[in-house]
């Protein structure tokens, strides 16, 4: 699905639905039932969820129409969030330092995958015109809070990343950790993000919060320039896509050109069609300099980035 040009990946999300549909749904047939339940407790189950998870969430970000599987069913199935960071039900006991930090960045990470559905849903009941303007400011504000409590539950090892020069990041108590809590507070920002470009979206009413929108920016960005190297920048391509089309600042997009460049070398073609969008939007923001109203349409991609 990563390598597809097309839509034909949310045809394949279509499928794999299907294939959960198989696994999670009773059979009338005795025989089939017995079968199903005597594999629920295979490990390979729930690696399967989280995998579908992960690709759910990031083609409801793309499309803002929503999860094809409705509600937390990574956490109510997944047993914990295993595909991004680690498998932990497919390798053996792990009592090293790294393990508790990767436990709690699970379980946040999990909470900020019902988020951003819950953003793609509301994108979709405005595409759809199921609200009024009233109601939409009322589900944005919920969301907004969402994301704040989400940022004050955070485990310490989230809280207490701050400045990102090297000084600040040698004295980073937790450096096992490092790669993977950057990873996921570059979501956490893309979300942010994700969430005012989808609230603002055909209402000239609201005033676009250029300033806020900017540091977002930049934060999601640093992250990415410090902290995901080699092989881990294939887990930022979405806040690196979010961050770089939103970024007015010439040397920002410079970097994700760059970044988004090296990266085609790994062989997804959604690498190469977002760069492509990317550099759509850039050429729009120079032809508009004052800015402009986006629709849904223009919040929306047809690129499936996790």
């Amino acid at each position: 699905m990563m390598d597809s040009q097309h839509h034909n990946w949310a045809i394949h999300l279509k499928g794999a639905r299907e294939i959960y549909r198989a696994m999670f749904t009773p059979d009338s047939d005795p025989a089939q039932e017995a079968k199903r339940v005597a594999e629920m407790n295979h490990p390979l189950r729930q690696f399967l969820v989280s995998l579908l998870s992960y690709l759910d969430v990031a083609g409801a970000c793309a499309t803002s129409e929503g999860t094809v599987v409705e509600g937390s069913y990574w956490q109510t199935l997944g047993g914990g969030w295993e595909y991004n960071l680690g498998i932990p039900s497919l390798s053996s006991p792990d009592t090293s330092p790294v393990h508790d930090v990767l436990l709690n960045l699970r379980q946040c990470w999990s909470v900020m995958m019902e988020i951003q559905a819950a953003i793609s849903s509301f994108g979709k009941a405005k595409q759809h015109g199921w609200m009024t303007p009233e109601q939409q400011d009322a589900v944005y504000a919920d969301l907004l809070q969402r994301l704040v409590q989400w940022r004050l539950d955070a485990p310490d090892c989230l809280q207490e990343l701050g400045d990102l020069d090297d000084e600040s990041l040698a004295r980073y108590p937790h450096p096992e950790g490092l790669e993977y809590v950057g990873c996921i507070e570059a979501y956490e920002k893309a979300t942010n993000i994700y969430l005012h470009k989808v609230a603002a979206a055909a209402r000239p009413d609201i005033q676009p919060q250029r300033e806020l929108l900017a540091a977002l920016c930049t934060r999601t960005l640093t992250l990415i320039r410090k902290l995901a190297k080699d092989v881990g920048r294939l887990a930022i391509p979405w806040p690196l896509f979010i961050a770089g089309r939103e970024s007015r600042d010439e040397h920002e997009q410079k970097f994700v050109r760059e970044m988004m460049l090296d990266m085609q070398r790994y062989g997804f073609k959604n690498v190469e069609k977002g760069l492509e969008e990317l550099e759509k939007a850039w050429f729009k923001q120079r032809a508009f300099p004052d800015g402009w109203v986006d629709t849904m349409d223009d919040v929306r991609s047809a690129i499936l980035l996790p």
